[in-house]
């Protein structure tokens, strides 16, 4: 799957045609190619790896510290580090994360908060640290 310039070990995979109900916690790397109807953490938080596949599906809530995602999602992304949203991503939910790359085609529909600016209210923008006259 392209689209992450880290290489990193998948430790456990959720075959195509897989179904998984209930919540899932994980640590190292996950690759979803399945289903899963549920939560998804890192057992350690702020860490683990997650893959989700063109035909990947997910509804719950996800914690983790890297996703690369190409399938869809039904739920909120809570991840410390990186989300990579690759051409056929699908997100209904919000998305908390620290770094944030798009691909062209990858849709969102709920909202983008940084780290540090979960709390800022739409209407209330923080004040530029430099303005420009």
């Amino acid at each position: 799957m392209a689209g992450s310039s880290t290489l990193r070990g998948i430790d456990t995979l959720i075959a195509r045609g897989c179904h998984i109900e209930g919540e899932l916690i994980f640590s190292g790397g996950l690759r979803i190619d399945g289903q899963v109807s549920g939560d998804i953490r890192s057992a350690l938080a702020g860490q683990g790896y997650l893959v989700l596949s063109r035909t990947g599906q997910i509804c719950g809530d996800i914690s983790a510290g890297h996703v690369v995602i190409d399938g869809q999602v039904t739920g909120d992304l809570h991840i410390s580090g990186r989300v990579e949203l690759l051409s056929r991503a699908r997100i209904i939910g919000h998305i908390h994360y620290a770094s944030l790359s798009m691909q062209p085609g990858a849709t969102v529909t709920g909202q983008l908060c940084p780290a540090g600016q979960s709390g800022a209210h739409p209407d209330k923008l923080p004040e530029p640290l430099l303005k420009l006259a």
